[in-house]
């Protein structure tokens, strides 16, 4: 059992810089047990920790608001820790959906952006074997080859195309369950990978 005397010894000791180990032998040497000075050090750690402005602003708070709720009916305690823990699952529901933490709806949008992709480098091959050459811009391929240019189902924009210096042609891709990929005539092993719906997101 810790004392007021013993709290004052131990504290005095570590104002004139001795170290734990010192204090617990000469204590004990004294005939205090080992159990009582540590309970008399965590009692000198709280109470120092408890001056620091920050922690004993929300110590106060935290007490009054004990206080307050404990003159209060148990319905009423009860609907305010339900009310805030809807509130926090609400947020957390919230910035599940925003930031799409395990690809749930990102997956879909890649698998329209792999649809897409075979769309297009299918309407380019059959342009090119109409013409003999690859169109200068997707627009070309409408509407005799699409009905129109598929857009990138987050974005809206249209995947990037380009014609590269001796005639092929280049679409790229940005996944975000993948790496970003390209195709290109130029080389016959490109191709758009295959999106499954459980894929994990890529970091980028």
């Amino acid at each position: 059992m810790i004392t007021q005397e013993l709290v004052e010894e131990v504290a005095s000791r570590f104002q004139q810089g001795e170290r734990r180990e010192s204090i617990m032998e000469s204590l004990q040497s004294l005939g205090w047990t080992e159990t009582d000075i540590n309970e008399a050090i965590s009692y000198i750690q709280r109470t120092a920790l408890l001056e620091i402005p920050v922690v004993s602003s929300i110590t106060k708070t935290l007490q009054t608001l004990d206080a307050k709720t404990s003159q209060l009916p148990t319905k009423t305690i009860v609907g305010f820790f339900a009310g805030i823990g809807l509130l926090l699952l609400t947020i957390a529901l919230v910035l599940f959906y925003s930031f799409d933490p395990i690809g749930f709806r990102a997956a879909p949008r890649d698998k329209q952006r792999e649809d897409a992709f075979n769309k297009i480098s299918a309407a380019i091959n059959k342009y090119y074997s109409d013409k003999n050459s690859y169109p200068s811009s997707l627009k070309l391929l409408t509407p005799g080859y699409l009905p129109e240019i598929p857009t990138d189902p987050k974005t809206g924009k249209e995947y990037p195309y380009r014609i590269l210096g001796k005639g092929d042609y280049e679409l790229c891709i940005y996944f975000e369950t993948q790496n970003f990929r390209c195709i290109s005539s130029a080389d016959p092993s490109s191709s758009v990978p295959i999106v499954f719906p459980t894929a994990t997101p890529f970091a980028r």
